[in-house]
């Protein structure tokens, strides 16, 4: 099987805001849960994400074909962000 980069990228968005879900709750994870956060993989594949990705016109730098990860990419960043309790947490979560 080939490696999808945009699935993998949205199986790490979920497995990433489940586990934020799971630190806010301080719960275990469900047999789902589980089975999402199993399928985390890394970034190592998706380098495009340390991008900036802030805004829309951060797609003009880019490059083509990393383009269809722009919006995913986005997603990502404003999860990290709004589950950090500052920058420098935010900056510490994406190192």
């Amino acid at each position: 099987m080939a490696f999808n980069r945009k699935q993998k990228l949205r199986d790490n968005i979920e497995a990433i805001r489940t586990a934020f879900v799971l630190d806010k709750e301080q719960r275990i994870p469900t047999a789902r849960e589980r089975l999402l956060l199993e399928r985390y993989c890394g970034f190592g594949g998706l380098k495009c994400i340390l991008n900036p990705a802030k805004e829309l016109t951060d797609a003009v730098h880019w490059a083509k074909s990393d383009l269809e990860l722009f919006a995913p990419t986005v997603e990502l960043h404003r999860l990290i962000r709004e589950n950090s309790k500052d920058e420098t947490e935010y900056k510490r979560f994406v190192d």
